[in-house]
């Protein structure tokens, strides 16, 4: 409660400083008409940031869900594990929301594609080098490597529908 008291009252206090220190010539412009107006769209504006981001927590590393089926891996382990083998890498955080939504969709692939390729996932909290080593800037990432060679890329929530049959293919 607290917080939410001073990220509102920020929020005030800095439209206020806004409609002080400068100047709408028109009258129409919310924050910067006068202070008055400026302290009540600086309120507004922060309490909707604020509530848009209300129960969001991250959620912790041992708290994910994997199966047996997914396989972390990290910096030291993933050049062993993408070696000679048909590979989907996934690229996520503990944090990322759409990250949480892949993972179901990933556990229902690798128990279909079993025998056909291996899913793997990457921490990019906890993997940087290797996130930048495949240029990674937007998660979730996938990333369908051929004997430690890319492939196929794909940025943000993909489906079974389009996962299984690419990984059940024969290799090109």
């Amino acid at each position: 409660m607290i917080k939410a008291i001073l990220i509102v009252g920020t929020g005030i206090a800095a439209g206020g400083l806004l409609g002080l220190t400068r100047s709408c010539e028109s009258g129409g412009c919310p924050l910067t008409a006068n202070p008055w107006r400026g302290m009540l769209f600086g309120g507004i504006i922060s309490l909707v940031f604020l509530l848009a981001s209300y129960g969001r927590k991250p959620v912790a590393a041992d708290k994910v869900v994997h199966s047996d089926l997914l396989k972390s891996v990290t910096a030291e382990t993933f050049d062993e594990s993408v070696a000679g083998k048909r590979v989907l890498v996934d690229f996520w955080a503990t944090w990322c929301g759409p990250c949480q939504k892949q993972l179901p969709i990933l556990n229902t692939v690798a128990e279909q594609v079993k025998g056909h390729a291996e899913i793997l996932t990457v921490d990019v909290d906890d993997n940087k080098d290797l996130a930048k080593r495949f240029s990674v800037q937007t998660i979730p990432t996938l990333v369908l490597l051929e004997d430690g060679k890319e492939v196929q890329r794909f940025v943000g929530v993909q489906s079974e529908k389009k996962l299984i049959p690419l990984l059940t293919a024969e290799a090109p």
